[in-house]
């Protein structure tokens, strides 16, 4: 979990870099990235791409807002999870409950089948 959540930071901060760059660009550098000349037809497309670009950076810039606001929820859930089973929540890992819950249920699923299997011979 904390793997991922440096993932997120990293990505963020990498878009919010990104964004203050196309910002505070100067206009002739926009110009030139877009292409942007008085005699081109295709500038008009071009800025278009850049114009996109910049929507492009602000999409990922939500979308990340949005992932880093879902790990908080995905914490805060752990959290509690952590105090229903009296755990510390500080050691308290999520994928090591899954696991351990995910290995109680598959230990489960073949104790009934060895249990289903023993009725059968029994029967016979």
């Amino acid at each position: 979990m904390e793997l991922m959540e440096q993932e997120v930071r990293a990505l963020r901060m990498g878009v919010q870099r990104l964004e203050k760059q196309i910002q505070h660009a100067p206009d002739d550098i926009k110009i030139q990235f877009s292409g942007k000349t008085k005699n081109n037809l295709k500038s008009i497309e071009d800025f278009f791409v850049f114009l996109a670009y910049i929507d492009f950076v602000n999409g990922a810039l939500t979308a990340s807002e949005e992932l880093s606001s879902h790990l908080e929820a995905i914490q805060a859930v752990a959290k509690k999870l952590a105090r229903h089973f009296c755990e510390d929540e500080d050691k308290f890992q999520l994928n090591e409950c899954f696991s351990l819950f995910s290995d109680f249920l598959l230990k489960t699923q073949n104790t009934i089948k060895v249990c289903n299997c023993g009725q059968l011979f029994v029967r016979k």
